[in-house]
């Protein structure tokens, strides 16, 4: 399984370069952090865990001018009341990013985590 999530950017992208490219995604990333916790969240469902608190762990890093990576630190929340479980931690998660200047798409991929398949009988 590896999750993405796109987000519009509503500013011009011509004659981007590094600096400039990292204040975007910083801001399109910090003013979206309920729509960031919502993707990660997906990465935590079939545990029943809940992302809450996205905030960044470290600097971006560019492979070349529109795409890199940067990481991420979040707690994954845990509730059953069924059970009486609420309990939290912390994770951190590299999330690689690719600007599309020609759509003026910032578009966010994260870890592939390979998927269980069924067991045999």
């Amino acid at each position: 399984m590896q999750e993405f999530w796109e987000f519009d950017v509503h500013q011009p992208l011509e004659d981007l370069n590094e600096p400039l490219g990292s204040g975007i995604i910083k801001e399109l990333v910090e003013k979206n952090a309920k729509d960031m916790a919502i993707y990660l969240s997906y990465y935590y469902r079939g545990e029943g865990g809940l992302v809450e608190n996205v905030e960044w762990a470290d600097d971006l890093y560019f492979e070349n001018a529109t795409s890199g990576n940067f990481k991420v630190r979040f707690d994954i929340v845990y509730f059953n009341a069924c059970l009486d479980i609420h309990t939290g931690n912390k994770n951190d998660m590299l999330i690689f990013f690719n600007l599309n200047t020609a759509k003026g798409k910032l578009r966010l991929n994260g870890p592939h985590w390979p998927e269980r398949g069924p067991d045999e009988i």
